[in-house]
């Protein structure tokens, strides 16, 4: 029996909210996925009754992958034992992703090594990365826990103890000459309860002014999406309303 194409992984500290980030996976419009949460430190919790998801405990452990209390990287290094398929994704217990994750990740993981979509928070405006971030200019802050990778390059690399692990690994892969593909689909949010007719909408405003800017990186992105300075109230394109 064949593998599915990629493994969802969840750190959880037992959260009401990792029922939703569950079924954001389960929502998914291509069903080639296997999902793995790891509860640390907690016994698991009652799983849906799907037999593509499975649980664990994580109590630490003694080795450089897991020995260290900087949750939840430690935790997503314990799992990847337990992991087949040839792609990983990570994914917190308070977040969701939207139902074209895993099908986008299928195109865009052609000749790439490393697949980083964009990440949206609550408020609808900040989003990461932004456009024109080039892999050789990324540091702490540009970027989140929105990426898939393969598992061979997981099985060498690891999330490592302090500030910005998500953006650490990320720079070792970087530094190993891995290939980084930065998508221009929006398909993570964060701290997100669902994913509604506000926030597709957004979606696609964003995603539309991301394919533009692919084409032409001289035009004003904030100005497409009306993206507000700092401080001040958001504007948003005519007939969005948050």
């Amino acid at each position: 029996m064949s593998q599915p194409f990629a493994t969802f992984i969840i750190p959880s500290l037992g959260r009401p909210s990792l029922q939703k980030a569950i079924k954001s996976i389960q929502d998914q419009d291509d069903g080639d996925w296997q999902a793995i949460v790891s509860f640390d430190h907690l016994p698991p919790s009652e799983m849906p009754d799907d037999q593509r998801i499975s649980a664990y405990r994580f109590d630490g452990g003694e080795s450089s992958r897991e020995g260290y209390r900087s949750r939840p990287g430690a935790v997503r290094n314990h799992v990847v034992k337990y992991v087949k398929t040839d792609w990983i994704a990570f994914l917190d217990d308070d977040d969701i992703i939207s139902p074209d994750y895993l099908r986008r990740l299928k195109a865009d993981a052609r000749d790439n090594d490393v697949v980083v979509f964009r990440m949206m928070y609550p408020d609808m405006v900040r989003f990461l990365p932004k456009p024109g971030l080039r892999v050789e200019k990324m540091g702490i802050g540009c970027l989140g826990i929105s990426y898939a990778v393969r598992k061979h390059v997981f099985d060498k690399h690891f999330f490592r103890p302090g500030r910005g692990a998500d953006w650490g690994l990320i720079r070792d892969l970087r530094k190993s000459k891995m290939k980084i593909k930065f998508s221009d689909y929006v398909t993570y949010f964060i701290r997100y309860k669902c994913i509604d007719d506000r926030t597709i909408r957004r979606k696609t405003e964003v995603e539309a002014m991301l394919a533009a800017y692919a084409k032409d990186s001289s035009i004003d992105w904030r100005a497409m999406i009306h993206v507000a300075p700092c401080g001040q109230p958001a504007r948003f394109l005519p007939g969005f309303k948050p």
